[in-house]
């Protein structure tokens, strides 16, 4: 009996697809679809349909990868977003957290999942993960550490840091800060960059502060606790130079910055501008701070179209992030 890459090879196809449409996979093109039909005519061979299909359903696994995100309105504001635009005949299943790549792999080629929206940063088994994702479609929702160079950059981040800019400049701040700290997401890092060139384009200051995190972690990997910490601890230096213009480039660590600041009782609050993508973090605090939202609704309605135009064609280059233009939600004046 000939093996998948055979027919693979005689079709003109990838192995996956191939695999696709002899687990009796009807997302594929009809195109490419014919092809391998007509060549496992030409060995005897049949479509075998799945009793896992579950009524010819397209399968989606949405998995989040290990030691990533794990703030719980991030993770459901992402799924909330996913169902909304899910394609008729998709189903969309939570893919065990820690799971191993060949596992995922065996899933595939059995027919039992048929692609996979990914977030998250980087994970255990990185290299089986690339192999597998090598051969499996995909999408990803955030910025991450397994390109198929290394690490891949939603392209929005860094016109997030610009937008930001942009937003103090027009408020006439005269002493502009960005707060950096260590994070897992290779998108925090071009959100700080953006905010600095857009200064340096025009001319004009911007001071860098770097937020020390406990033993040198990612933030992420750090209880609000410790954060808060850390927060009490910068704030008297932030304070002392008078920055009227601040942009932390994560909501959680600009919650806790903005509740520092509020427990100082100053008269001279600093305007603060965030990123992020649940603005219902800022609910409750006064006065409330502009955030440049990544629009976690579009990205998942992108992410979806590229998911399935991967599927219907096997066109491999559709794995890549999304790109998105995140979007400017103005917070409170202060009188």
């Amino acid at each position: 009996m000939a093996t998948t890459t055979e027919i693979a090879r005689k079709a003109g196809v990838s192995q996956s697809t191939a695999s696709r449409v002899m687990n009796g996979d009807h997302s594929v093109s009809e195109e490419k679809r014919a092809r391998i039909l007509e060549v496992l005519k030409e060995l005897g061979m049949t479509v075998r349909e799945s009793p896992k299909r579950r009524g010819r359903k397209t399968l989606i696994g949405f998995l989040q990868l290990d030691g990533s995100e794990t703030e719980p309105a991030v993770i459901i504001r992402k799924q909330n977003a996913l169902l909304k635009f899910l394609p008729e005949g998709w189903t969309l299943f939570l893919v065990r957290q820690g799971i191993h790549p060949l596992s995922l792999e065996a899933s595939f080629l059995k027919g039992e999942l048929h692609g996979l929206i990914l977030t998250g940063y980087a994970g255990e088994h990185r290299n089986e993960l690339v192999r597998a994702l090598a051969k499996i479609p995909h999408v990803w929702l955030n910025s991450h550490n397994l390109g198929p160079g290394g690490t891949t950059v939603l392209m929005g981040n860094e016109f997030a840091g610009r937008m930001a800019a942009d937003f103090l400049i027009r408020k006439q701040t005269k002493k502009p800060l960005v707060l950096a700290f260590r994070s897992g997401n290779p998108g925090l890092s071009p959100k700080v960059d953006g905010f600095r060139f857009r200064y340096f384009s025009l001319g004009l200051p911007c001071a860098v502060l770097e937020w020390k995190t406990p033993e040198n972690r990612n933030f992420e990997n750090c209880s609000a606790q410790e954060l808060e910490k850390t927060s009490e601890e910068l704030l008297p230096e932030v304070l002392r130079e008078n920055y009227d213009g601040i942009f932390i480039p994560d909501e959680r660590m600009a919650t806790l910055f903005h509740r520092g600041l509020a427990r100082r009782n100053r008269k001279d609050f600093p305007r603060l501008v965030a990123c992020g993508s649940c603005p219902e973090y800022f609910s409750g605090l006064y006065p409330r701070p502009a955030v440049v939202n990544l629009n976690p609704e579009l990205v998942a309605r992108l992410a979806l179209e590229k998911l399935q135009s991967a599927l219907q064609n096997d066109s491999m280059e559709e794995n890549i992030s999304v790109i998105v233009n995140p979007i400017l939600i103005p917070g409170e004046e202060i009188p």
